[in-house]
């Protein structure tokens, strides 16, 4: 997922800093700096188009991408042919509290909210922590799984402050086209990345972050699949049968989204559609752990915030980071409660914070 993109960026943010210890400014004290700059995935499938020989790397396990560029982001798709059915791949993928122990380089996983919609539909707010030796990243992301698609798919949380410029993803999930048992996985990212960063960091995660997600999956995937025990415990779901949806010529193999459309609207029909539809949350739980002032940030605070201003707090040695501060206090709230309250807590972290770096 993201992680596998910091994990590329982040040896080069040590050396342009000059610092031997690295630390970013993603904080739930503040909103992000946008509201999106990247087009969103809208969790329905996305075609692809291969070649030939592309497709015969598929066919050998071999993952395969398609990068695009654009300025200082990039979009990219990676497909991955694993050994192991659908459900299987999509209980790895959206299983976030165990990313610390699936996915490289990702240190922490906090799931702060989660909601179910009465048409299945999840919706999950987390908080990742990401690094390398004495480097971390910090950044927040809203993700929705779509069972009616068997789609994964993600944001940037914009209500809080990430160490990105904007980030949108998706993961999906469908039988193999020839081999019973087995998936294709399609994984999808887009990333806009501050201007400081240098072209060739843009060019060469576009391709290797792609591959590293898709490994990940391929691997604890088919682990799973090999635990008898571990495997029966996973739910398993109604997957659209959409293998007449690969399609193939003398020259190239593609995926048609307009077939898998129809193929997955036959296999909803008992449940409301998201989209004609509002549907309402069937629960909703919240953590708070120090939620953003409902204040927006003014220019003159956003100018503050370079690069060199945000990487201070590292000689504040044994200073908790202001989301540890309030995490102490946390608790799971129902989201009925009054804005006053958490408008305290907030408060009370910001004030602790500011008076430990005094």
């Amino acid at each position: 997922m993201i992680g596998s993109i910091i994990a590329v960026v982040l040896p080069y943010l040590v050396v342009l800093s000059g610092f031997g210890h690295l630390a970013m400014a993603g904080t739930m004290l503040k909103p992000h700096v946008n509201s999106g700059i990247l087009d969103k995935y809208d969790g329905r499938h996305i075609s692809y188009t291969i070649t030939l020989q592309e497709n015969e790397k598929l066919e050998a396990g071999l993952p395969v991408t398609l990068n695009e560029r654009s300025g200082k982001n990039g979009r990219g798709i990676a497909l991955q042919d694993i050994a192991a059915p659908p459900h299987i791949c999509m209980d790895r993928i959206s299983d976030l509290k165990n990313y610390p122990k699936m996915v490289p380089k990702v240190r922490k996983v906090d799931v702060y909210e989660e909601e179910t919609f009465v048409n299945g539909t999840t919706q999950v707010g987390a908080a990742f922590e990401v690094g390398i030796g004495l480097i971390t990243f910090n950044y927040y992301l809203m993700l929705k799984h779509e069972p009616k698609y068997q789609t994964f798919t993600w944001s940037l949380d914009y209500r809080y402050f990430s160490d990105f410029d904007d980030n949108v993803g998706h993961w999906q999930v469908m039988p193999h086209p020839t081999k019973e048992g087995w998936s294709r996985v399609l994984y999808s990212c887009a990333v806009q990345l501050p201007t400081w960063v240098p072209e060739f960091i843009i060019t060469f995660l576009t391709k290797t972050a792609l591959v590293e997600a898709t490994t990940w999956v391929r691997q604890e995937s088919e682990k799973l699949a090999a635990d008898p025990v571990r495997s029966a415990e996973v739910d398993v779901f109604n997957v659209p049968d959409v293998r007449s949806c690969f399609k193939s010529n003398d020259t190239s193999a593609w995926y048609e989204t307009s077939c898998s459309e129809v193929e997955q609207q036959g296999s909803v029909e008992n449940t409301e559609n998201a989209e004609s539809n509002p549907v309402t949350p069937r629960k909703r739980k919240m953590q708070h752990r120090d939620s953003a002032p409902s204040s927006t940030t003014t220019a003159s605070e956003n100018d503050q915030n370079t690069f060199a201003n945000r990487i201070t707090g590292f000689f504040f040695q044994g200073v908790q980071a202001p989301s540890d501060l309030a995490s102490q206090e946390s608790g799971e709230v129902e989201a009925s409660v009054g804005a006053a309250e958490d408008l305290k807590r907030i408060q009370l972290s910001y004030e602790r914070f500011q008076m430990l770096r005094l």
